[in-house]
């Protein structure tokens, strides 16, 4: 797959946060390591997803700094991150 056939959708971070905050609760209630292990690449595939669209806005802001939807794209990460980041964190 090309760079430019890759997809981009901004996350929803409500959605993403309550998503996240379930699968931690899973995850420390669990009652074995392979339910933890299934949790954990649960979160390393919302994580996957997060960081990629992050990605891909920032360099395609960054490839062309006058394409508008981008660098409110751009924006939007610069509020939000600070929620994925807290959510991290806590994970």
């Amino acid at each position: 797959m090309q760079f430019s056939d890759m997809m981009y959708q901004r996350p929803d971070f409500d959605e993403l946060e309550t998503g996240f905050r379930q699968k931690i609760g899973v995850f420390l209630n669990s009652g074995s390591a392979g339910e933890q292990g299934d949790i954990i690449k649960e979160i390393n595939l919302i994580r996957e997803k997060v960081d990629t669209a992050m990605s891909l806005a920032r360099i395609r802001q960054t490839m062309d700094t006058r394409d508008a939807f981008y660098d409110g794209e751009s924006s939007f990460f610069d509020e939000h991150s600070p929620r994925y980041e807290a959510l991290i964190d806590e994970y």
